[in-house]
């Protein structure tokens, strides 16, 4: 029997999402033929992982020359790909290239909602150009995949494209180093914030809960962990609060070993997105057996089970997650008991063996 051929763009790096599409292929060739186009470089033009699946470098690491596109509608001519999956920056070139190379099925992930798009800028007209951008990259697209239902409702109304185009996928994850599962036995209570220093994460907003939570609690510790441009923003809430003793931000995770050594010593980890679609840390963090608190916006309800494998919050509302985060303080037996279930949520819905059989019942679907 002929075997089908995939063509994906991401980048092929053992980091986050791109550890899942890397997984992806790898585990595709088994029935497919499948090139990946990688943003990221790998010191070769190409490199031949097995029979059925080839790496090769875009021209440009991000893909949105016209040097690039010229490549892939090259490409897609000489290869014929039956479908075509791409993932960021890489959508709006091969999309395009795609269409013009006549690929009857066009593949397109949806990853960031409309709304932190706009929270990204504050020109007015910077944003207008960007949205209008970015309908145009997924113009091309038959098919849009989401991370989630929110993610689909918001592809609908921004892309303008009809509910039958737009498929559910959640995210998957292979643990790439061993992780120990570890259930609180005492000492220091340390609550993490892992992720992008930036306004809609809300990180300003969790440090200052830590003043009323040091008052009360002694054992009670905040980390905030990772970088971007509100560093130096959230270090003066810091120091306005004279939470030094408290609260500390070590920088940035170093690789994946020190990220999950960062998750595993944790008690809760803290999600305060003033807006989100699906934060792979919630993964991360259920894969160490640690329940998370996030806030009620985006995808986060549909990845935390509420009293179940942690908590769900309003967005911004201090003494909501004030009284969750004491709740977990003062109740240690009930805190572990989420973090069997976290683990258990992670085995069920966000292996990457379910992720990839997602993906193949979409590719048949296609056919």
């Amino acid at each position: 029997m002929k075997r089908k051929k995939i063509i994906i763009a991401h980048s092929w790096i053992e980091v986050g999402i791109n550890n899942q599409t890397r997984q992806l292929a790898i585990a595709l060739s088994a029935e497919y033929d499948v090139w990946f186009l990688s943003q990221s470089r790998i010191g070769a033009k190409e490199i031949k992982i097995n029979d059925h699946l080839t790496v090769m470098e875009w021209p440009n690491k991000r893909p949105t020359k016209f040097k690039d596109l010229w490549f892939c509608i090259n490409f897609f001519r000489q290869v014929k790909p039956d479908v075509v999956m791409s993932h960021f920056s890489s959508i709006r070139v091969s999309m395009v290239g795609a269409w013009l190379a006549g690929v009857k099925h066009r593949v397109a992930w949806y990853h960031t909602l409309s709304g932190q798009l706009k929270d990204d800028l504050k020109s007015v007209s910077q944003r207008l150009i960007v949205l209008q951008r970015t309908r145009l990259a997924y113009f091309f697209a038959n098919t849009i995949v989401a991370l989630n239902a929110a993610g689909k409702a918001d592809a609908q109304q921004f892309l303008h494209k009809s509910p039958g185009a737009v498929k559910v996928i959640n995210n998957g994850m292979l643990l790439p180093v061993e992780v120990e599962e570890r259930l609180w036995q005492g000492g220091e209570k340390r609550f993490l914030f892992l992720g992008r220093f930036h306004q809609s994460k809300g990180g300003d907003f969790i440090i200052k809960c830590s003043s009323k939570l040091k008052e009360k609690y002694p054992e009670f510790r905040l980390s905030i962990v990772g970088y971007g441009p509100e560093g130096d923003n959230w270090k003066q809430v810091i120091k306005d609060g004279q939470l030094e003793d408290v609260v500390d931000m070590p920088g940035k995770a170093e690789g994946y070993k020190d990220l999950f050594r960062q998750l595993v010593s944790a008690y809760a980890l803290l999600v305060p997105s003033r807006i989100d679609n699906f934060p792979t840390v919630i993964i991360e963090a259920k894969a160490c057996t640690v329940p998370s608190i996030g806030s009620k916006v985006g995808g986060i309800p549909e990845m935390i089970e509420d009293n179940v494998d942690g908590f769900l919050c309003e967005p911004l509302e201090a003494e909501s997650w004030i009284n969750k985060i004491s709740f977990l303080i003062d109740n240690p037996g009930i805190r572990n008991t989420m973090a069997v279930n976290a683990k258990k949520s992670f085995e069920q819905k966000f292996d990457i063996n379910r992720h990839v059989y997602n993906v193949k019942m979409l590719l048949e679907a296609l056919a």
